[in-house]
């Protein structure tokens, strides 16, 4: 019973973000993230676990951050593509945070590369996360070509609610990308009308 309560509260997150309840992703990834540690789902850990950093670290939680950022790390199976990019982005997201912007870089790039070309959605969200990383190193123009490669690869999946955020939110190069404060409902993850 608890596997399917898990992929249940992992969707329900990533609709939460979608429509940017932050709060409310931030409450079904913990979920999904305790129901996989107590039944060993090491790659529902791993995938979720990155992605809840990523919220985190957004909202400026480091130290929650950084610990879910390595369970991720240390969890990741060999096997798991998505959980091996996941992982590496939310440790990219961090070296960032502490300025470390060659490290932070180069792991961001190399989560985009292990992401198959099929994988559309990941390979996007993967490309948003490394236009973080430029941006926060001042990469304009490096951030703006990863940016609009995941808007490509959103709109050939289908998923418009995605590139349209990544599009209103990267307006301008002065307009910084990034996933909301609880209750902030402006940039990547505005609520969806």
């Amino acid at each position: 019973m608890r596997r399917p309560l898990m992929f249940l509260a992992q969707s329900n997150g990533v609709v939460e973000l979608l429509a940017g309840d932050v709060p409310a992703a931030e409450r079904e990834f913990h979920t999904a993230v305790d129901l996989a540690l107590e039944i060993g789902e090491r790659d529902e850990i791993s995938c979720t676990g990155a992605r809840l950093s990523l919220i985190l670290r957004a909202q400026g939680r480091s130290d929650e951050a950084a610990n879910l950022a390595a369970l991720s790390t240390r969890t990741a199976p060999s096997e798991s593509v998505a959980a091996q990019a996941l992982s590496l982005t939310a440790q990219a997201r961090g070296l960032a945070e502490k300025g470390d912007y060659p490290a932070a870089e180069a792991l961001a790039r190399q989560a985009v590369d292990l992401a198959p070309s099929e994988m559309l959605t990941l390979r996007a969200d993967l490309l948003v996360e490394l236009a973080e990383v430029l941006r926060a190193a001042d990469g304009q123009r490096a951030a703006r070509e990863a940016l609009d490669e995941a808007v490509r690869l959103y709109e050939h999946k289908g998923n418009i609610v995605a590139a349209g955020r990544v599009t209103r939110g990267a307006g301008t190069d002065s307009s910084p990308i990034r996933l909301p404060k609880a209750g902030d409902h402006n940039g990547l993850h505005e609520r969806a009308e």
